[in-house]
């Protein structure tokens, strides 16, 4: 069996540059047969990952074109590439291979040994090359990305990438000395250029760069903000029955990047969520492998926009004709439209949540249930929200009020939020402790990433609880 000296095997992260590269490596693979390198068939390499994956229709790829795939075709074609691949690595005259594709994350540590296991039996040494873009950097681009194919621009997740445990799986799996993390900044890469950066990293001279890779032009240009709010407003509509993912990208894309406007900027309030989010990420990168990547460039500095690029009516209506044009059988929901609340840091909280059954609560173990509870806003804010969202919850107390579970379940307030010197009728759920007993439940309220509303001056409620 032939033995390569090395496989480089590329694992993204998404909105580095990883198109970029792959389309260079794919069109010039007689290039790089000249200087000892074979790139794996085809553009980029899902059906790699599929090959090892246990359920390969949540990788990325697979899982938004659910409309042309199933478990037995992804397993199927895999093995067709896992075939041809083996085939190249025996006759190529080549030393070194290149396999790249984002969703490697993605896999699993037993599968990621797998995929290892079977790159071993071809290969000297293994090195995992990624590219780690800074969060404030990545959001607005990440932000586009998720309309382009059909999801909210700030749903349940802020649009962060939590890089540690993703680490910490590659690091058990290849060895530290293994992995090759690169700052995704002009000023860190060769020549301020990713693909010059990605080809210099695998050994071939950034001098023959330009004399034997002619320049391939690769654009995802970012969305304007218009187009990324009427891109939100087209996806509320069209809720789960309209297109997703690969589907929504082909009827809708077209139509989105032609709508101009001004760059889209985080807000101040975005930039701490971000920040919250990602400290400890930043951190932990920095102290493992001496990369820094949290520099600010000037380019990331909040937004000085006072009000929306487009009202919530106009997006909205914007919207309905895209729809319709495009989708002219669609039935369009008879929805409110809300319009956009500036959200903040909530500071003070005053208000109460209220539980009116008079009669001890008595559960099941792990019990689900729901609560019919009054929150009542006394305070100047408006508590809601999809960037920094307050969110009912609660913590479970022993007998003696020693804490059992400090963060309950979360349940979303109204979508018009409610406003100040206003109350609301919410259905709140809970889950019981999974050990029998006394207990203490106390309903309260959060502002994610931020503070629990109870020590802000809210008035939660405490009530006693039986287990058994």
């Amino acid at each position: 069996m032939k033995k390569l000296k090395k496989t480089f095997l590329h694992v993204g992260s998404d909105k580095t540059g990883s198109t970029a590269i792959q389309y260079t490596l794919h069109h010039h693979r007689a290039e790089l047969r000249s200087q000892g390198y074979v790139y794996a068939p085809g553009l980029y390499h899902p059906l790699m990952a599929a090959h090892f994956s246990e359920q390969p229709l949540q990788l990325d790829y697979f899982r938004v074109r659910t409309s042309d795939f199933n478990f037995a075709k992804v397993k199927t074609e895999a093995k067709q590439f896992i075939s041809e691949l083996e085939h190249e690595i025996e006759f190529e005259p080549v030393s070194n291979l290149i396999i790249s594709y984002e969703g490697f994350t993605g896999l699993t540590e037993t599968e990621l040994k797998d995929l290892k296991s079977f790159l071993e039996q071809y290969s000297e040494k293994i090195e995992v090359i990624y590219y780690l873009r800074p969060p404030l950097s990545y959001a607005p681009s990440a932000i586009s990305q998720r309309i382009k194919f059909g999801s909210p621009s700030w749903n349940i997740h802020p649009p962060v990438t939590h890089y540690r445990p993703r680490l910490e799986v590659l690091e058990k799996v290849f060895g530290k000395k293994n992995i090759n993390l690169r700052n995704f900044k002009r000023n860190f890469l060769v020549n301020g250029d990713v693909v010059v950066d990605f080809l210099s990293q695998i050994g071939i001279d950034s001098n023959l760069v330009y004399k034997q890779f002619s320049n391939t032009v690769v654009t995802n240009s970012a969305l304007s903000e218009e187009a990324i709010l009427i891109g939100d407003e087209i996806i509320r509509l069209l809720g789960e029955r309209g297109p997703q993912g690969a589907e929504f990208n082909q009827i809708f894309l077209p139509t989105l990047e032609k709508i101009q406007g001004r760059k889209y900027k985080l807000s101040q309030l975005q930039r701490d969520v971000i920040h919250r989010a990602t400290i400890k990420d930043l951190q932990y990168i920095k102290s493992e492998f001496g990369l820094d990547i949290s520099d600010i460039d000037a380019t990331q500095e909040a937004s000085d926009h006072k009000n929306s690029a487009l009202s919530r009516n106009t997006a909205h209506s914007l919207a309905r004709l895209i729809i319709e044009n495009a989708l002219p059988d669609f039935q369009l929901p008879d929805v409110n439209i809300q319009e956009y609340h500036e959200e903040s840091v909530i500071n003070v909280a005053q208000g109460k949540i209220i539980f009116k059954e008079t009669t001890q609560l008595t559960l099941a173990p792990s019990e689900l249930k729901n609560l019919t509870v009054e929150v009542v806003n006394e305070s100047a804010f408006w508590w809601g929200g999809k960037v920094a969202p307050v969110r009912a919850s609660y913590h479970w107390f022993d007998a003696n009020k020693n804490l059992v579970e400090f963060d309950g379940l979360r349940t979303e307030l109204p979508v018009s939020g409610i406003k100040p010197h206003g109350k609301t009728l919410i259905s709140m759920l809970i889950q019981a402790p999974s050990i029998s007993g006394e207990y203490y439940l106390e309903l309260t309220l959060v502002q994610e990433y931020f503070n629990w509303f109870e020590s802000l001056g809210f008035q939660s409620q405490l009530l006693r609880v039986s287990i058994e």
